[in-house]
């Protein structure tokens, strides 16, 4: 199961999120909440999730200053930006920092999802690719152990 995290500085966006996990039956579990951008660092920090799920306009630190700064110390977690707005600069931005997916308000089951698939497909060729690369260095060593 993924560990996951919601920020948002709106209760019913971060309620409903949990829901749509949950009704989804979704390989997530939601380990973390918060309704700033200062306390959804710190629960970055202190869980370590595989996700996180985060608005861009929270108080305190906007949801690209937290990404910025996670990414820092998680640099494996994987983020999904939520917005209510349609602002190009802030969307230009996540791409730099690398965000997964951006999901434009009312979050809905399907978009949650899609982005949610869409994150899993990537672990799935990540995962294929350390394989493969795994299998050609076992094969390259036994090639050597044939010379000692």
């Amino acid at each position: 199961m993924y560990r996951l995290v919601v920020i948002d500085d709106e209760y019913i966006v971060v309620q409903g999120i949990k829901a749509l996990i949950s009704r989804l039956k979704l390989d997530y579990e939601v380990v973390g909440a918060a309704y700033d951008g200062i306390q959804g660092l710190e629960v970055i920090r202190s869980e370590k999730p595989d996700v996180v799920i985060t608005d861009i306009r929270i108080p305190g630190l906007d949801g690209l200053s937290v990404i910025e700064a996670a990414k820092e110390e998680c640099p494996d977690t994987y983020f999904i930006v939520i917005s209510g707005y349609s602002e190009f600069v802030y969307a230009q931005r996540a791409l730099t920092l690398g965000v997964k997916d951006y999901i434009d308000k009312p979050v809905t089951a399907d978009k949650l999802k899609k982005a949610l698939t869409r994150i899993e497909d990537e672990w799935a060729k990540t995962r294929h690719e350390d394989n493969r690369k795994a299998q050609a260095n076992r094969e390259k060593f036994l090639e050597l152990e044939r010379f000692f």
